[in-house]
């Protein structure tokens, strides 16, 4: 899940979050249109999802036009976790128990020579999540979800929230940010070459599960259905675009990323995306002696997978 807080938090302080795959590269079959079909769960069905990232911001500080700071903040950060679906009913899963390996994020500044001498090298800092290692159990209820520990004691309050956000789940269905994708493409003919608009929500959704802040925007196009080793998978040409406003979050934000995203062909479930692009980033503020301003310039990419086990 793209995270649109880390995006609006290197726009005030220069620190950023992200992630980098390539593309395989397949034969397609010849058609003129796709149709993905619905997915569904079975209690037993497991998933096993990771992420992996990189980035550098190359920043700009400069006080009444002269250069102050240059830096680049670089970040890599990686994570991966078990979910195994425990009840379903017709809307989906209504039990999760979730087991999180490694979720790690290493962040390091490096200052440019140009910068003040006063400045000190700067130390990676190693961030470790809190949720690294435990194992919750998400269950849906009639409003919303209730968050369990191993136990299947109910966690605090901040804990939930740390998971829910972990996990980029909003509404009252477990729908995780990929199956949202498909839920929205599933059932209807697909024109091969066709750029489609998704929408809002599962736009929103894609980037953060609870921000509506920022204009951001989803478009898939059908690429065909492709052989990869006998397995058979749908593959979607994927375009992002993020916008943010200096009035609404501190900073004017840009974001452009292309890629690819792809599904089974015959379960219609998410199988990866992977995205490659850039973040702008400007701001500026004014006291009653200095103009401050600081501009940022990177790339952005974003890996992530899912593996299926299956009792059916």
């Amino acid at each position: 899940m793209i995270s649109l807080r880390a995006c609006l938090s290197i726009a005030m302080c220069a620190s950023f979050t992200l992630a980098g795959f390539g593309a395989s590269k397949h034969s397609f079959e010849a058609q003129d249109q796709v149709e993905l079909p619905e997915a569904s769960w079975s209690a037993g069905d497991v998933v096993h999802a990771d992420y992996r990232s990189n980035s550098a911001l190359h920043t700009l500080v400069l006080v009444d036009g002269k250069l102050l700071q240059e830096f680049d903040s670089i970040e890599e950060k990686n994570g991966a976790k078990i979910l195994r679906v425990l009840a379903v009913d017709e809307r989906g899963p209504t039990r999760v128990r979730i087991e999180y390996g490694t979720l790690r994020s290493v962040q390091q500044r490096v200052d440019m020579p140009a910068a003040s001498a006063d400045d000190e090298p700067r130390d990676a800092v190693d961030q470790r999540n809190p949720l690294q290692q435990r194992t919750f159990t998400i269950v849906r209820q009639a409003r919303g979800f209730k968050v369990q520990d191993e136990n299947s004691v109910r966690v605090p309050e901040g804990v939930a929230r740390l998971v829910l956000e972990e996990e980029g789940l909003s509404g009252f269905d477990y729908v995780r940010s990929g199956d949202r994708v498909a839920r929205e493409l599933a059932g209807r003919p697909l024109a091969v070459g066709t750029e489609i608009e998704l929408g809002a929500e599962t736009a929103h959704a894609f980037v953060e599960g609870r921000s509506g802040r920022g204009d951001m925007r989803l478009f898939v196009t059908p690429k065909g259905t492709r052989d990869e080793a006998g397995t058979l998978v749908q593959v979607f040409s994927t375009r992002l675009t993020i916008q943010t406003e200096r009035a609404l979050a501190g900073s004017d934000t840009a974001v452009e990323m292309r890629g690819e995203m792809r599904f089974s062909a015959s379960t219609g479930r998410f199988l990866s995306i992977h995205l490659d692009g850039v973040l702008s980033v400007a701001s500026m503020s004014r006291d009653d002696a200095h103009t401050i301003e600081v501009t940022g310039l990177g790339p952005w990419s974003i890996r992530e997978t899912a593996r299926y086990e299956s009792t059916r």
